[in-house]
């Protein structure tokens, strides 16, 4: 099955650019130009990722953005953020908001292409352990499942790689470096501030669960998942 792709883009040029190059390479592409639109889509069809321009009329793709974060039947949808703003700090407040990925104008075609289908595959079923515990945490590869006492820990897909690589580790301390390379693959255009922002988001998506402490920092080190203790 093709996947589909969310195209929230207000330079109708660029929007055709992109839809193009993904329907080329064998993907579904649902374009918008507005916040208001994308919403409606969002609404009404399943989608594999969605790419969203800051700035856009009406309201900002950071807006929605942090709209997805908040609904809970989004917040697993992966995110790349396309957009001609690329300072550090657009950057870090776009992560912040939830995004996956990000990629500055101008950009190259394939290799938005690319990072699309590095998100599909990252949010895609892992083929290692299929059940990961930690105390009352259960996290389920198969259905891409965290929960906690059974009640559902809603995070992002980012969010989910992280809590995966620690449960896979745990109590070894985790290098800001090691964790770039485990959960984005090396990617060039993250940085290690960057893992601090997810480390935080992770942190809290398991506040409300009490669980935001197994996340421990390691001064000079990294983070480590602490030792289940009951």
């Amino acid at each position: 099955m093709a996947h589909t792709v969310l195209v929230v883009e207000d330079e109708l040029d660029i929007q055709e650019l992109v839809c193009l190059h993904l329907r080329h390479s064998g993907m579904n592409a649902v374009a918008c130009i507005s916040v208001e639109e994308a919403r409606q889509v969002l609404k009404t069809q399943q989608l594999d990722v969605a790419v969203i321009d800051w700035m856009l009329p009406g309201a900002s793709g950071i807006e929605l953005a942090r709209e997805v974060r908040a609904t809970p039947r989004l917040k697993s949808l992966p995110l790349l953020m396309l957009t001609a703003r690329g300072r550090e700090g657009d950057k870090l407040e776009g992560f912040e908001a939830g995004v996956d990925d990000f990629l500055v104008k101008p950009f190259s075609p394939r290799e938005l292409v690319a990072r699309i289908k590095s998100l599909i595959r990252r949010s895609g079923h892992e083929a290692e352990a299929k059940l990961l515990v930690y105390r009352d945490l259960h996290l389920d590869a198969d259905a891409q499942r965290v929960t906690i006492l059974g009640r559902t820990v809603d995070l992002s897909p980012t969010e989910y790689r992280l809590l995966q690589t620690f449960l896979r580790h745990p109590e070894r301390v985790l290098t800001r470096t090691t964790i770039l390379d485990k959960v984005w693959q090396n990617d060039a255009s993250i940085d290690e501030r960057t893992v601090d922002v997810h480390i935080r988001r992770l942190r809290q998506a398991l506040k409300p669960h009490e669980y935001e402490h197994m996340i421990e920092t390691v001064r000079g080190g990294g983070y480590r998942l602490a030792l289940a203790t009951s």
